[in-house]
C-alpha cells in the first residue's frame, strides 16, 4: 500500500470517530434535556400533591386534638362516676344502719309488748319483717 492509501484510512478512521463523538455527545444532550423534562414534570406533580398532603396533615392534627379532648371528657366522666358510686355505696351503708337500727326498735317494741306471744314468734301486728 502506498502512503496515500494509509493517509486516506488514517483520514476515513479518524472522521468517524469524529462522526462518532459528535453522535455521542448529540445523545447526551437529548437524554440530559428528557431528564430535566422528566424532573420538571415530577417537581410538578409534588407541587400539586404539597397541598393536599398540607391539608391531610391539617386534618390529622385537628383529628388529634379531638381524641385528646374526648379522652380528657372520658377521664372527668370516670371520675365522676367514681364519686358517684363511692356516694351511693355510703348511702347504702346508711340505710342498712338505718335499717338495722328500725328493725331492732321493732324487736324491741314486740319483746316490750305483752300482747305478743314470745313463745310462737308471732307479733302483735308490729314484728318484724
Amino acid at each position: 500500500m502506498d502512503t496515500t492509501a494509509i493517509v486516506w484510512i488514517v483520514v476515513i478512521v479518524v472522521a468517524v470517530l469524529i462522526l462518532a463523538a459528535v453522535a455521542v455527545a448529540l445523545g447526551r444532550r437529548k437524554k440530559q434535556e428528557r431528564d430535566r423534562n422528566q424532573a420538571a414534570e415530577l417537581r410538578e406533580t409534588a407541587a400539586a400533591k404539597s397541598s393536599g398532603v398540607q391539608q391531610r396533615e391539617a386534618e390529622a392534627r385537628e383529628t388529634d386534638a379531638r381524641a385528646r379532648q374526648a379522652q380528657a371528657e372520658a377521664d372527668r366522666k370516670a371520675a365522676e362516676a367514681e364519686r358517684l358510686q363511692a356516694e351511693a355505696q355510703d348511702h347504702q351503708s346508711t340505710v342498712a344502719t338505718h335499717r338495722e337500727d328500725h328493725d331492732e326498735t321493732l324487736r324491741q317494741a314486740d319483746r316490750t309488748d305483752p300482747d305478743v306471744d314470745h313463745e310462737s314468734g308471732e307479733s302483735g301486728g308490729y314484728g318484724t319483717r
